[in-house]
């Protein structure tokens, strides 16, 4: 049995103008996703091979014609709610040429899978962690119905068509013990060919991604990731983390790394043990990650640090305790200046980020989450416009309400009673301009000799950048 597993690229021309200026312009990073489920497969006695056309960016004949060269027995994509598109154009082009199944999976077949599954070129959606699924969809494909003991019906986390008729089958539940799973297959892929110079905190490159654990045990009401996750958490064990690490020290010369969990900080006894591991073996790497401010002290600020921790994200969304009660987010504003403190006390660069266009959010409230960020003047600061992802409890607020002003597949853009939804995007980006414009003037009022004669192409390139985005236009509608 051949898999080929396909990384689509983001055509943002296929989107709608109101969609496509919604998603953050991001490096190309490796998709240890698929790298995950394809050492899976290998392991298994599965032969695979993964395309990342995020990085190549053929158009859909060209990554036809080459997954075809491949003769793969199952074809499968990664699906997220932006890329949908790109990825129905490239599966449109596959069927003309060849009748192999295809298989999609991803963070939008598991939040929508009626969406994906409607289009009759989709044969099978895995939904779920995906690695037990696939491999009981592929075992079943390469045996004959004679040989094989499983119907369809019965593998779990499978979405299928049969006459026509679609079937949910019953969800898969979590992999308790992630430290089963194989690393990812960084093998099957040019690392040197990504974007490892691209990062707002960590100086020394290349920089390399890992994961430390999945899930997030908190319950957003914007968040997908507990339907994703179940807001079941999970962290690997230390060895094999640090494993993983020197294995990019030895084989990559990783010098820097960006923790992609959710929240890396949710068990603090894992945490701790991390760090302290990452001291006793000297690895000296510096590191990067997403943390949850209620997680953090000064005990285990400085064990981060002191470990290599260098940048932290957390996000804020707002300040006003109706909204964050509303939201579930449930952080005192006390706690936020501590730690922020604490970060500047241990050289910790700190990035935060603010929601706009929550339902009966005011002007006032959006106030305060400014005003908070110049008191406390992040290292980044991020404003996001409110998008409801389907089937999420914010979601169903604002479908139920009808506040948004603009639905595609079935992705909602917020509104309230204080803003249209171009508006809540517009005062969005002014204060994110506003804040690079603000971190760019304190950085070279503060910046150190050796760095003066940096500061005026810098400034050049921000002004650019002013320009570029029309910073007048919004901010006359920032005024009106």
């Amino acid at each position: 049995m051949n898999v080929v597993l396909v990384n689509p690229n983001l055509d943002l021309q296929k989107l709608p103008p109101k969609i496509n200026r919604y998603y953050p312009d991001q490096p190309i990073e490796p998709p240890l996703g698929i790298l995950y489920l394809a050492s899976f497969l290998l392991k298994n006695g599965i032969k695979t091979e993964v395309i990342d056309n995020a990085l190549l960016k053929l158009n859909s004949e060209k990554l036809s014609e080459l997954i075809v060269k491949k003769n793969p027995d199952l074809i499968g994509f990664s699906v997220h709610a932006f890329n949908w598109p790109t990825v129905l154009t490239n599966i449109h082009y596959l069927k003309k040429i060849t009748k192999t199944p295809i298989v999609c999976g991803g963070p939008m077949c598991t939040i929508d899978p009626e969406i994906i599954i409607k289009h009759y070129e989709v044969d099978y959606l895995v939904i779920g962690e995906g690695e037990h699924t696939l491999l009981e969809l592929i075992n079943y494909l390469s045996s004959t119905k004679k040989e094989s003991n499983v119907n369809l019906d019965s593998i779990k986390g499978l979405v299928f068509k049969y006459k026509n008729n679609i079937f949910i089958n019953q969800k898969r539940e979590l992999i308790v013990d992630i430290d089963q799973l194989p690393c990812p297959a960084r093998q099957l892929i040019n690392l040197n060919s990504y974007q490892r110079d691209k990062t707002n905190f960590l100086k020394l490159k290349p920089v390399d991604v890992i994961f430390a654990s999945r899930g997030c045990p908190y319950d957003c009401t914007y968040c997908a990731n507990k339907i994703i996750s179940k807001s079941c958490y999970r962290f690997r064990r230390t060895e094999s983390i640090l494993t993983e690490i020197n294995f990019l020290i030895e084989n990559y010369q990783t010098k820097s790394l960006r923790f992609a969990d959710a929240i890396l900080t949710a068990d603090r006894h894992k945490i701790t043990k991390l760090c302290q591991e990452m001291i006793n073996s000297k690895l000296n790497l510096p590191w990067q990650c997403h943390v949850h401010v209620n997680n953090l002290d000064n005990d285990l600020l400085r064990l981060m640090s002191n470990a290599g921790c260098r940048g932290i994200w957390f996000g804020i969304e707002s300040i006003s305790q109706s909204l964050q009660k509303a939201i579930h987010k449930n952080i005192p504003v006390e706690k936020i200046r501590e730690v922020v403190y604490l970060c500047k006390k241990y050289n910790i660069y700190t990035s935060a980020s603010f929601m706009m266009g929550f339902p009966n959010e005011t002007k006032e409230e959006i106030q305060m989450n400014v005003q908070l960020a110049k008191k406390l003047n992040f290292n980044l600061t991020y404003f996001s416009p409110l998008v409801a992802m389907p089937n999420t409890d914010i979601y169903n607020t604002i479908k139920e309400k009808k506040l948004y002003d603009f639905e595609w597949n079935n992705l909602l853009l917020a509104r309230n009673k204080n803003y249209s939804s171009d508006e809540i995007y517009n005062l969005a980006k002014f204060y994110n301009i506003y804040f690079k414009f603000r971190q760019l003037v304190f950085h070279i009022s503060t910046a150190p000799s050796k760095d003066f004669f940096y500061a005026p192409i810098k400034f050049f390139n921000y002004l650019t950048f002013i320009f570029k985005y029309k910073i007048l236009k919004i901010y006359y509608i920032f005024k009106k």
